[in-house]
């Protein structure tokens, strides 16, 4: 008998309420990872492939408002979409179920007999150093959170900044370091190619003139989203989640999305590891360009934990020495800054 918590997915799923319906299967899957049993890594996919489906939500919804599809193309991957929830959750139903009327052994995973092989190898598969592994959905939330970054135009130069909540944008003090520069400003979302390589339309925003605070020494400033168009809500690009209290250590990888030379928007997902920790400095070699200032720098879970200032032969240390590599602020040092100077605005993030 399917459980009580699916049958309503289902249901939800055939009234076309598509959020509720993932929101509450995601639920379901978290709730059964709790639970000691041989499926657990089963119910780990499970409630990944439901984070995945969100995330196609969220861009199919994108795609529509912004005029991307023709209606009936976005009503037919609705269904589509639908569908795969339905059959998702009548899988994951039917796996509930083995899981409680019977302890099944797991399967063994497949292993090369190295003895027939002696002159292929002498080692099986292995992790090289740190377990550099992912589920395929971290992809789907990376692309989620990009949504989220922005090209900052001012009168002086291009740089980058990112989305946080309640309609404020972070970016450097370099790239906008008064408030009659960012009273000009333009901040330009979706400036990217699509899966064709064809750039995408992007949207303009203006920025608010009544809210600005910056830090020169942080390097950090933080401004508001003007008035948005009624055909362009900025709800449709999100916004980044801080990594406040995240501790970052040498060797961590880091990402970063940007807008090097101020160009369509870009990832760095390679050699991108953490060199030197130095509050409130943190130091790594994710490649970055001019431009690229102002971008946020992710951990593994997609959360801020720097914001990107430069790079290049940078002094370490009370003995002067230099490391080359690419340099941000803590978030958290920034956040507690602006909590000092304006707890008010600090609040409102």
């Amino acid at each position: 008998m399917a459980h009580p918590a699916l049958t309503e997915i289902e249901d939800l799923v055939a009234e076309g309420a598509f959020e509720e319906a993932v929101q509450r299967l995601r639920d379901f899957a978290s709730s059964q990872l709790g639970k000691p049993t041989a499926l657990t890594h089963q119910f780990q996919q499970y409630y990944d492939m439901s984070l995945t489906l969100s995330a196609e939500q969220s861009g199919l919804s994108r795609n529509r408002m912004m005029g991307l599809l023709r209606e009936e193309d976005a009503q037919l991957q609705q269904r589509q979409l639908l569908h795969r929830l339905l059959q998702l959750s009548r899988s994951f139903a039917r796996a509930v179920t083995d899981a409680e009327t019977k302890t099944a052994a797991p399967l063994p995973v497949a292993e090369p007999d190295l003895s027939r092989q002696p002159k292929i190898s002498t080692v099986p598969e292995k992790v090289w150093g740190r377990d550099n592994l992912q589920s395929i959905s971290w992809l789907a939330q990376g692309l989620a959170s990009s949504a989220a970054i922005c090209r900052v135009i001012t009168s002086k130069s291009i740089g980058t900044g990112f989305l946080l909540p309640g309609g404020f944008v972070l970016t450097n003090n370099h790239v906008v370091p008064s408030a009659e520069l960012a009273a000009d400003a333009d901040l330009e979302f979706n400036f990217e190619r699509d899966i064709e390589g064809r750039m995408r339309r992007s949207s303009l925003y203006p920025v608010d003139p009544g809210v600005f605070a910056t830090d020169a020494t942080l390097d950090y400033t933080l401004l508001k989203v003007g008035a948005a168009p009624e055909e362009e809500p900025l709800s449709r690009w999100g916004h980044v989640t801080l990594g406040q209290g995240r501790k970052v250590e040498l060797g961590d990888p880091v990402t970063i999305i940007q807008h090097p030379d101020g160009g369509e928007k870009r990832i760095a997902l390679t050699s991108n590891d953490v060199v030197y920790v130095d509050a409130p400095r943190l130091l790594y070699r994710t490649d970055t360009k001019k431009g690229s200032s102002g971008a946020p720098v992710f951990n593994e879970a997609w959360e801020v934990v720097a914001l990107h200032r430069a790079g290049g032969h940078i002094e370490v240390g009370d003995a002067g020495d230099k490391i080359y590599a690419n340099e941000g602020i803590l978030i958290d040092h920034i956040l507690a800054h602006l909590e000092q100077v304006d707890p008010g605005l600090a609040a409102r993030l």
